[in-house]
C-alpha cells in the first residue's frame, strides 16, 4: 500500500469511527456545498447567462469555498449534448494539472478503494493543450438518466461525456502527441469522485460525493480533503 492509500484508508477509519461511536450524522462529518449552473432556462431552452449564479458555480477545491477566480476550481454547468449536468477542472491555468476521476455509486460509510492518481503530465515550454468537443443534440438527460423529450439519433450527442472529449498537445501550431486529458465528467447523484489538486500552490486530494442534482439547474456535494496542505 502506498503512503497516500494507507493515510487516506486511517483518515476514513478515523471518520467511520466517529459516526459509529457517537451516532453522528453522515452530514455532519462531512461538509457540503451547492453548487448552482450559470445558466437560466425554461421549458427545456436556456435562456441566458446569469452573472450572479455564475458566481456560485464553481468550488474552489484550494480553499474549499465558492470562487471561480481561485487557482482550481471545480466547475458546474458546461452542457454537451445530452449531458447537462458536468463537474469541469479545467479552470486551474496552465500551471495546473489536476486530474478527477469518478469512482462509483457509494455512500460515506461504504467501504471502497481509493486509487493514487497520477495527475496530468506538465506541459513543457511552448506547448499548448487543445480539447476537441463533439456534442450536438437535444437538451440533457434527467438526473435518473431517463430523457424529458425522445432521444434524437445524433452522432455523439446521446454519448457519454468522456467519448465526447479529446484533446491533443501542440507547439508552434503543430501537433506534437495525442492526449488523454479529459477535464469533464456526468455528475451522477450517490457517485463518488477523486479529485488530485496538483498546481504550482497545492498539491492534495479532495473526495467528492454527489447528494443532491437538479438536472441543468444545481448540485449538492459533500467532500473530504486530504493530503499535503497548499504549497
Amino acid at each position: 500500500m502506498t503512503k497516500v492509500a494507507a493515510f487516506t484508508a486511517f483518515l476514513f477509519l478515523s471518520q467511520l469511527s466517529v459516526l459509529a461511536q457517537t451516532k453522528t450524522p453522515t452530514e455532519e462529518v462531512f461538509k457540503k456545498i451547492e453548487l448552482l449552473s450559470p445558466w437560466v432556462r425554461k421549458d427545456e431552452r436556456t435562456m441566458r447567462h446569469d452573472p450572479q449564479r455564475r458566481l456560485k458555480s464553481c468550488f474552489d477545491l484550494v480553499r474549499l469555498d465558492h470562487g471561480c477566480g481561485g487557482p482550481q476550481p471545480l466547475g458546474y454547468g458546461n452542457r454537451l449534448g445530452d449531458n447537462w449536468d458536468i463537474f469541469a477542472t479545467d479552470g486551474g491555468g496552465r500551471g495546473s494539472r489536476t486530474r478527477m476521476i469518478e469512482l462509483g455509486k457509494y455512500t460515506w460509510t461504504d467501504k471502497f478503494n481509493i486509487p493514487e492518481v497520477e495527475p496530468w503530465s506538465e506541459l513543457k515550454p511552448g506547448e499548448q493543450r487543445h480539447i476537441t468537443i463533439r456534442a450536438d443534440g437535444a437538451p440533457g438527460r434527467n438526473a435518473d438518466g431517463s430523457y424529458p423529450k425522445p432521444k434524437q439519433n445524433v452522432a455523439y450527442a446521446n454519448s457519454p461525456v468522456s467519448r465526447q472529449v479529446t484533446s491533443s498537445i501542440t507547439m508552434s501550431g503543430k501537433s506534437v502527441r495525442s492526449d488523454g486529458y479529459t477535464p469533464y465528467h456526468e455528475v451522477k447523484v450517490g457517485h463518488m469522485y477523486l479529485v488530485h489538486v496538483v498546481n504550482t500552490r497545492a498539491d492534495h486530494y479532495v473526495l467528492i460525493r454527489v447528494e443532491e442534482l437538479l438536472r441543468g439547474d444545481r448540485v449538492v456535494v459533500s467532500y473530504f480533503k486530504f493530503g499535503p496542505e497548499i504549497l
